[in-house]
């Protein structure tokens, strides 16, 4: 099966080129190109070899072409930075909702179920997520070390592994949350 690995373009094309920027530019820069051999071509038609450096159409064709390779990338780029500055501005809340149940007298596994049923922008499916696998008893730790590790952003990743050696430690994990 392809769901791993540079072949999974063929089982989800649509997905493997918006999951990061970058990857729109695997479809964006052929079609540029197509853009470009098309425009060129008509020019070249139009007013043969001396119209392209005297007539300002192949410039358009420039322009076009750059469009046509640069707007999707800057799109989910723009999206990308929402979703981000979103789940950075989530993370807080969560924490601070998961310590105010466990302080109540909730477990953390307690906690996290009822948290779950929070929105919280773009971080919400992963907390769905975490509240998944404490519900297949993997252990807090190890829950919250897969969302730090499925949301590839600094701030996640420094928070949650502080959690997590707060957690290991037997620390107060209510201060630690806070």
């Amino acid at each position: 099966e392809y769901t791993e690995g540079n072949l999974r373009i063929i089982r989800h094309p649509l997905r493997t080129l918006t999951e990061k920027p970058v990857n729109i530019l695997f479809a964006s820069v052929p079609v540029g190109f197509i853009v470009f051999m098309i425009g060129f071509a008509m020019a070249l038609q139009q007013g043969g070899l001396e119209s392209l450096l005297t007539s300002s159409f192949i410039d358009d064709v420039i322009v076009i072409t750059l469009l046509v390779i640069l707007l999707p990338l800057v799109v989910l780029d723009l999206q990308e930075g929402r979703r981000i500055r979103s789940i950075e501005e989530s993370l807080p809340n969560f924490f601070r909702d998961l310590a105010g149940m466990h302080e109540s007298g909730m477990t953390l596994q307690g906690a996290v179920h009822l948290v779950s049923m929070s929105e919280y922008g773009s971080l919400t499916p992963h907390i769905r997520q975490m509240d998944q696998r404490i519900s297949w008893n993997f252990p807090f730790i190890d829950a919250i070390r897969a969302l730090g590790d499925e949301i590839p952003i600094p701030l996640v990743r420094r928070s949650v592994d502080l959690v997590a050696r707060a957690s290991e430690a037997g620390g107060d994990i209510v201060e630690v949350l806070r």
